[in-house]
Formats: C-alpha cells, sequence, structure tokens
C-alpha cells in the first residue's frame, strides 16, 4: 500500500500533489522504497506549514499526528499509540479490510511539549478498491485508492 501513500522515491522527490485547500509533498524516512519499517511526512505547503506524520511496519499504515496550528509546527495532535489506518499489504484490485480501532486517545501539543490528553472515540478505517482519479499538479491521472475514516 505505500505506493499509494507515499508514491515512489524516483516520483516523490520531485513530484506532488495538487490539492485544495493544500498539496501534498511526501517526505519518507528511510527514503528508499519497500522499507520494513519507517515513517512519513505529508507536508502539506512547499514552506512546510501544516503536516501529517504516518507511519509503517510490516502489517498496516498508521496515522500518527497532524498540525495543530497551520504556521506554528511546534503546535500538534499525536495519538499515544499509532492508529491503524490500512492494512500495508491488500489484494491488487480489491478493497482493503475494514479497521475498527477503540483506543484513539491522543495529546495536545504546544512548543512540542503536551499540555492535554482527550479521546477522538472509536475509529473505522474503510480503503477503496483502486479507481483511475486525477491526482492534479504535476501528476495528472494515475490508478489510486481513497481512504475513509470516521469515528463512532
Amino acid at each position: 500500500m505505500m505506493k499509494y501513500f507515499a508514491m515512489s522515491g524516483e516520483k516523490r522527490a520531485n513530484h506532488f500533489l495538487h490539492g485544495q485547500p493544500n498539496p501534498i509533498f511526501t517526505r519518507v524516512f528511510p527514503d528508499r522504497d519497500f522499507a520494513t519499517i519507517g515513517y512519513w511526512f505529508w507536508l502539506k505547503s512547499s514552506k512546510a506549514h501544516g503536516f501529517d506524520v504516518k507511519s509503517f511496519d510490516e502489517k498496516y499504515i498508521y496515522m500518527r499526528a497532524t498540525e495543530l496550528e497551520w504556521r506554528d509546527n511546534t503546535t500538534f495532535k499525536r495519538f499515544d499509540h499509532d492508529l491503524p489506518i490500512a492494512a500495508r499489504c491488500v489484494v491488487e484490485g480489491k478493497a482493503g479490510p475494514e479497521l475498527k480501532i477503540a483506543n484513539t486517545r491522543f495529546q495536545y501539543f504546544a512548543s512540542c511539549f503536551p499540555y492535554k490528553s482527550s479521546i477522538a472515540g472509536s475509529a473505522v478505517n474503510d480503503l477503496d478498491a483502486l479507481v483511475l482519479m486525477d491526482l492534479g499538479g504535476d501528476l495528472g491521472r494515475l490508478w489510486t485508492r481513497v481512504l475513509h475514516y470516521h469515528y463512532n
């Protein structure tokens, strides 16, 4: 599933997704394709204001953190435990399995220090089968997937 979340190393260095209200620039660590474990940043502007931090291992792709105040990257929300959002591997052309997660506790951070916690409720994450769509920016039309998640 990493190829749908983070593009190939060859493309992500010089391409981005032109989304509205913000584009997505991707930086992966370690910066190589098919790493077993790691994380990446979805930077939501060319000046790195706004971000999501995702992580991955052999089993899942996870949501780790997201910005809190757009122009202050020392403010963010971070899950206590990385929240599974998709299986790492799914059958080509098929939808991913529905993931239900009960523990959605997260912390609010300011100046990179936690100051309160909250719970989003139980999470349900669904990954669609492949669909051809215009990804905008300089990518054009590609086969991709859409992730749906909501909290109960």
